[in-house]
C-alpha cells in the first residue's frame, strides 16, 4: 500500500521487485488487499493487468 501513494498504479511484477518475493506471493498479496476493498485490479490477465488504489 505504500508504493501506492507515491504511484497511481502497480504491477505484480512490481510487488516481486519492492518485497523481494515471488510470483505467487506477490499475486497472493495483492489479491487479500483487493478482497479487502483496498486496491482494485485494472485488465484481466497478463501483462496488461495493474492494481491501482481506491
Amino acid at each position: 500500500m505504500l508504493a501506492l501513494t507515491t504511484k497511481t498504479k502497480i504491477t505484480n511484477d512490481e510487488v516481486e521487485k519492492l518485497l523481494h518475493v515471488s510470483d505467487a506471493t506477490a499475486t497472493r498479496y495483492l489479491s487479500a488487499l483487493e478482497k479487502e476493498n483496498k486496491i482494485k485490479q485494472v485488465g484481466k490477465t497478463g501483462h496488461g493487468v495493474v492494481y491501482s488504489k481506491i
